[in-house]
């Protein structure tokens, strides 16, 4: 027998011993459960005093704690220093799996971050987790990480030149499309999350599109994904996908989701393809306006010979964690998931989602993008085909600019999700060096459920400064409102940020904006034209920006001078509109 016949026979034989030892593990960790009451693992940084863990920065510390009784506490000290408690009750299906009989299960993950400065010494440190009980009964995790300076990359600048739009400038009127369709459209819309429960940029970009559409006399259907806890109103579609129906502000919404959670590291759920099928709906076009979850619906379109196109609006397709190493550090690509194994952590079987990312990318009749950044970054990563870009735009019916806004004091707003690639950190950091007293900073937005650590440590660290708020989420017709109440927007991003609508939004209101020189903002703003930018991370910098404001207001109303308003949400319908057309023609 040949040596290549052989091989499918030894993969197989050591799938079987390792899926052995690894029933083997859990049965120990059952038997010992039972016996030490109190069952408690770190799963990063991985706690070896031969082969520590290098981290750099911040280290997050992840695991999970498990008792009869339930969890109490969880304390984490680093060197026998105690740095608080860990953020707990953590959703962990996988562990509601293997521990059904324990109710606690479901939510037995714990997170802690931790941001390491300089005046940590580079070497070998001790951390120490302490799990504790309602019984008091306790677990000690103890081992050892190393902290060392990592040389960061150089962050991918695009050609941008002229990206800027002057003032003044004679801007040409949206071409009319021709009609190579008159009929009305079956359009089918694929997003990761929607309304009412998720509405920042990407679910704003899907929502407009479906209206202007519906205006335009087509048929929009919006097909999303619910990963929440709240299963009212789903019904069974298969054995292993549930669903339900409902509208919002008029657009016909379906939502599916797993019957158990699954996260997001695949690019193709064949499980949803199947229950597709079942809906047996009727459409001409499917766009793909974000890849998460529901990609796999693609290749039923292509195999059906309906067109489809996808806009990208971020990374994912490219990298699970948003281009950020373990160490929140930036990377420039997954090298076709060989970086993802040297830096993240990942086994070999990342290199199959990059494959799988590429199939996707290669299955769309067209691919769009929002900013030259975007389509440089995707070139660069072996996604090189003719990508075109179209820009957001804002939708101006809920735009209402009072003209001259009550503003006695000097307001920096910052609108968005509190997780760590924001950067509200550095924001808070900042603003804290600078000690003018008419100076207000307001944030709004809301962690998600894997970021209320760093919620915490953002409170934390602003609980000394009266001038700080943290405002929560908000109702999106409360936007106007808080828009006249800023007199300075601040996206303080480290990661990627593509083309932020936040962004948009605020120029459309004629407000300057401090921005992080990273990704596509550059090609919006430009640095003492109609906003300023600092050294992605460089909270000094930024503390100088809000200074020189701070003691020459009049700056903002140079700035507001060479504001251009962004384009209407009806010319960016217009260019999709055009592009659908051309798409059903080509058949």
């Amino acid at each position: 027998m040949e040596k290549s016949e052989l091989m499918p026979i030894q993969i197989l034989k050591k799938i079987i011993i390792e899926l052995i030892e690894t029933l083997r593990y859990f049965n120990r960790i059952r038997i010992h459960l039972l016996k030490s009451k109190v069952l408690l693992n770190c799963e990063y940084p991985h706690l070896s005093n031969k082969k520590p863990t290098k981290v750099s920065d911040i280290i997050l510390i992840e695991g999970w704690a498990l008792s009869r009784k339930g969890i109490r506490e969880i304390r984490i000290y680093i060197d026998d220093e105690f740095l608080g408690n860990a953020s707990d009750e953590i959703y962990r299906p996988d562990l509601n799996k293997l521990f059904p009989d324990i109710s606690s299960s479901i939510k037995a993950g714990f997170s802690k971050m931790v941001i390491l400065d300089n005046r940590m010494k580079k070497g070998v440190h001790k951390l120490k987790i302490i799990a504790e009980d309602n019984n008091k009964l306790t677990a000690t995790l103890e081992g050892a990480f190393e902290f060392e300076v990592k040389a960061k990359v150089t962050p991918i600048k695009p050609n941008i030149h002229e990206a800027i739009e002057k003032p003044n400038k004679k801007v040409q009127k949206a071409a009319v499309p021709k009609e190579t369709h008159k009929r009305a459209l079956r359009i089918l819309y694929l997003v990761h999350q929607f309304f009412p429960k998720h509405y920042y940029g990407t679910e704003r970009f899907t929502l407009n599109l479906a209206k202007q559409m519906q205006k335009r006399g087509h048929y929009p259907t919006v097909l999303t994904y619910d990963y929440g806890l709240d299963l009212e109103g789903f019904k069974n579609l298969t054995d292993e996908i549930l669903i339900r129906s409902y509208s919002y502000d008029e657009i016909p919404v379906l939502a599916i989701r797993h019957v158990t959670p699954t996260g997001i590291y695949h690019v193709f759920h064949p499980e949803i393809e199947n229950a597709f099928h079942k809906l047996k709906l009727d459409y001409d076009l499917i766009h793909i306006c974000h890849p998460i979850w529901l990609s796999s619906i693609a290749r039923s379109g292509k195999k059906a010979n309906i067109p489809i196109l996808m806009t990208l609006t971020d990374s994912w397709l490219l990298c699970l964690r948003g281009l950020l190493d373990h160490d929140y550090l930036l990377c420039n690509g997954p090298e076709e998931g060989d970086r993802c194994i040297t830096h993240c952590g990942y086994d070999k079987r990342i290199k199959s989602r990059y494959k799988n990312a590429k199939e996707l990318f290669n299955i769309a009749d067209e691919v769009v993008v929002s900013s030259k950044f975007l389509k440089t970054l995707f070139e660069i990563n072996g996604l090189d085909r003719n990508t075109r870009i179209i820009q957001h735009s804002v939708d101006y019916a809920n735009v209402k600019r009072l003209k001259n806004p009550n503003q006695p004091k000097l307001v920096f707003g910052f609108i968005g999700s509190l997780q760590y690639h924001k950067g509200v950190h550095i924001l808070i950091s900042a603003f804290k060096r600078v000690l003018h007293r008419n100076l207000r900073l307001k944030i709004y937005g809301s962690p998600s459920e894997h970021q209320l650590e760093y919620f915490k440590m953002l409170k934390s660290q602003a609980q000394d400064d009266a001038r700080i708020e943290f405002l929560g989420s908000f109702d999106i017709k409360e936007m106007s409102k808080i828009m006249n109440n800023i007199s300075v927007i601040v996206v303080p991003s480290n990661y990627y940020e593509n083309y932020p609508l936040v962004l948009l939004i605020s120029l459309a209101y004629g407000i300057p904006t401090i921005v992080s020189e990273i990704g596509g903002m550059p090609e919006i703003i430009g640095d003492e034209y109609n906003g300023f930018l600092f050294k992605m991370g460089d909270s000094e910098e930024l503390a100088n920006i809000i200074e020189r404001i701070a003691e020459n207001p009049m700056i903002l109303k140079k700035l507001r001078k060479n504001i251009v308003s962004p384009r209407r949400t009806e010319e960016e319908a217009m260019d999709y509109e055009n592009l659908y057309n051309k798409l059903l023609a080509n058949l």
